[in-house]
């Protein structure tokens, strides 16, 4: 547990029909992309602090854990193995950052992150 963080991210809520209609084009041109595609999804946060390099990579994979009553997904640095991957147990997958800017104690940083393989 170490090694774990995480997962999370935003709920994005249209505020028109227009915003709506953009939003599913967006989700149907993401899920229509070869699964070799590269980079995929885009985002930018607001952070207290920084990263602790100014660009850097996670590598891992992602999976659920038992905690108490309830099962969460985490992300996991480093390999999975062979038998969870292959009993989707494990979803491979990577990200990469970049800070953009920072003042007052706070950073802007781009995140990005490939289609995680099935």
């Amino acid at each position: 547990l170490l090694n774990s963080r995480y997962l999370s991210g935003a709920i994005v809520l249209p505020a028109s029909q227009i915003d709506f209609e953009n939003i599913k084009k967006s989700i149907k041109y993401a899920s229509g992309k070869p699964h070799n595609c590269g980079f995929h999804y885009n985002a930018l946060a607001v952070l207290i602090g920084s990263p602790p390099t100014p660009n850097g990579s996670l590598s891992g994979y992602a999976t659920f854990q038992s905690n108490g009553k309830v099962s969460e997904y985490i992300f996991v640095e480093g390999s999975s193995s062979k038998r969870s991957r292959t009993g989707k147990f494990a979803v491979n997958g990577s990200m990469t950052w970049r800070v953009l800017s920072k003042k007052h104690g706070c950073s802007l940083v781009e995140f990005r992150t490939n289609k995680w393989d099935e």
